[in-house]
């Protein structure tokens, strides 16, 4: 039921875009002045579909476990990791698109920016595959099939996006930094969405610890089986769906333009770096610090000196 519901919506969406060239969003939900997103029927069979899916997950009715296949006829298979991404990418264009929308920018360039960037995300993480899961295919041979690339980092796709998304953003006249404060919305849902599909290939696993254990017994996972491991996986998409939450109760109190984007680098880095303790999944090393660690202090440097500098020069202008 839940993956019909997820089908279901993102169909009738796309009904929606191909018919019309957008989607009709009908239902306003607000108290007092504060107003969620608009949405319609197929964002609630979405949103449905994705707890269905987590609590089936959770408490399995039959076989214990994650499943990295969702659906199979015949020889299709529906991957759950590709499924969940493709969740997080839609969820980001849309979320980013409305607040860009919201900001009175141009959502279509927008969009067409996105197109651009997803793709230059995908080339770039496929550059990096072959070390990020190298690991992962020589201790279980034949099982990167389970999530198609599982062993991919959020973090290793983020220096290949950034060159062609300035680019991209250039060439369509939009400003980096508001788009960057709207963008910020849109990619920490998204990781949220990706780290759901990692929990059922049974990428990116914990160290063992029985107390609140995960349990992976798909032969298709990616994970040990049948063996008692610390959940990261739902660790850091709760952490990154609370990152999500706190940015949007407070978008209007950001004034300066990337403000809101350097704080959720600061806020995922530092959440990151914290989750990655108890991973026991093949991945690279710096010294005794992961390349996640490593990737994720830089980043929360860079949004630290961001902010002093845009601070500074705020104290400069002010008369």
């Amino acid at each position: 039921m839940g993956l019909g519901l997820i089908l279901g919506g993102a169909i009738g969406n796309l009904i929606d875009r191909g018919r019309l060239g957008y989607v009709v969003d009908f239902l306003d939900l607000y108290w007092r002045n504060h107003h969620w997103p608009t949405f319609n029927v197929a964002d609630v069979g979405i949103t449905v579909g994705v707890f269905l899916l987590l609590i089936d997950m959770v408490f399995p009715r039959r076989s214990p476990g994650m499943h990295p296949v969702l659906l199979q006829i015949g020889s299709l298979k529906v991957y759950s990791y590709g499924v969940f991404v493709a969740i997080g990418f839609l969820s980001a264009l849309w979320v980013s698109g409305r607040e860009i929308a919201r900001q009175g920018l141009d959502r279509e360039k927008f969009l067409d920016m996105g197109f651009w960037v997803v793709l230059s995300a995908i080339a770039g993480r496929g550059c990096s595959t072959s070390s990020s899961t190298g690991g992962n295919t020589r201790r279980r041979p034949g099982r990167s099939s389970a999530c198609g690339t599982a062993g991919w980092s959020s973090t290793a796709g983020s220096s290949p996006r950034r060159r062609p998304a300035s680019c991209t953003c250039g060439s369509t006249g939009c400003r980096f930094l508001p788009v960057a404060d709207a963008s910020s919305l849109g990619i920490i849902l998204g990781l949220a969405f990706g780290r759901l599909g990692c929990t059922f290939a049974g990428c990116c696993f914990g160290n063992v610890h029985p107390p609140w254990a995960i349990t992976f017994t798909d032969p298709a996972c990616l994970a040990p089986l049948h063996v008692p491991l610390h959940p990261t996986q739902i660790y850091e998409s709760a952490g990154s769906f609370a990152i999500f939450g706190f940015l949007y109760a407070t978008r209007d109190r950001f004034k300066t333009p990337g403000m809101r984007f350097w704080t959720m680098l600061i806020l995922y880095g530092a959440a990151r770096s914290f989750f990655e303790i108890f991973r026991d999944d093949p991945r690279g090393f710096v010294g005794p610090f992961s390349e996640s660690q490593v990737v994720s202090a830089a980043l929360i440097a860079y949004a630290v000196v961001s902010i002093l500098r845009a601070r500074s020069k705020a104290a400069n202008l002010a008369p």
